[in-house]
């Protein structure tokens, strides 16, 4: 049982369940892109685009944990 409204999940869960949709964000280290909830960050593409988005030269600096958009990365990924 929780004590006060600070330690219950639904306190806990409101940061997450403002944007639950995942995107592709860059990343400061490992494969440099992954699939993450943005919180209050700018959403990025699709999951389903990440093999994708694998080897592709990005056309502009992207910072670290912001979304990954369609147009950032050459050739263009194209939303079918």
């Amino acid at each position: 049982m929780f004590r006060s409204e600070q330690e219950s999940p639904h306190a806990q869960a409101e940061p997450i369940l403002d944007q639950p949709r995942r995107g592709v964000e860059a990343l400061v280290e490992g494969d440099n892109i992954d699939v993450l909830r943005p919180g209050k960050r700018s959403i990025g593409m699709h999951p389903r685009h990440l093999d994708a988005l694998r080897g592709r030269r990005a056309v502009r600096h992207i910072p670290a944990g912001e979304g990954i958009r369609p147009g950032d990365v050459l050739p263009p990924i194209v939303d079918a």
